[in-house]
């Protein structure tokens, strides 16, 4: 193995090692699946690309732990579909760059809408909209990206997933 792809590699784990131990704003999360799971609400994941192949993983599992929640595409809620989410529902928003233009303004919708938003990503504009509106999130540092190639952001938002189910 190459020294960088293998001290790149080493690094992501370690990466997604932190992750699996803390998410950032972990007692906020917390208590908001807490309040999920006491009600009707549904926990919606919407993504693009490969953060949508996460987001319907999340959705499904979710469901399989007995939790309403489904996947949510954002191309099909900007033309139609805002109607599934409800005031009492939590949309994660997963996106490797968080600059998808489709994630970015079903968040803002959903917050229109009084969603309880969070999302998971490496920074950019879904970043700042999360800050803004003080939503919880997890932010990735992909410094152990030899490769420069966004399908790294794969392991780091299943890391980001685990480590919001490690403190349910």
């Amino acid at each position: 193995l190459d020294h960088g792809l293998r001290d790149g590699a080493g690094g992501l784990l370690v990466e997604q090692r932190d992750a699996v131990r803390v998410a950032q704003d972990a007692d906020r999360l917390v208590q908001l699946f807490g309040q999920l799971r006491s009600s009707d609400a549904a926990i919606i994941f919407c993504g693009v690309g490969k953060s949508g192949i996460v987001a319907q993983k999340c959705a499904s599992t979710f469901t399989s732990l007995g939790l309403p929640s489904f996947f949510l595409h954002p191309t099909e809620a900007l033309h139609g579909d805002m109607g599934r989410i409800r005031k009492s529902d939590m949309i994660v928003f997963l996106s490797k760059s968080g600059t998808t233009e489709e994630i970015l303004a079903v968040g803002k919708k959903a917050y229109e809408k009084k969603a309880k938003i969070i999302g998971i990503s490496d920074g950019g504009e879904l970043k700042e909209f999360l800050e803004n509106i003080k939503a919880p999130g997890y932010f990735f540092d992909p410094v152990y990206n030899p490769s420069g190639q966004p399908r790294i952001g794969f392991g780091y938002l299943i890391g980001g997933i685990m480590g919001l189910l490690s403190n349910l």
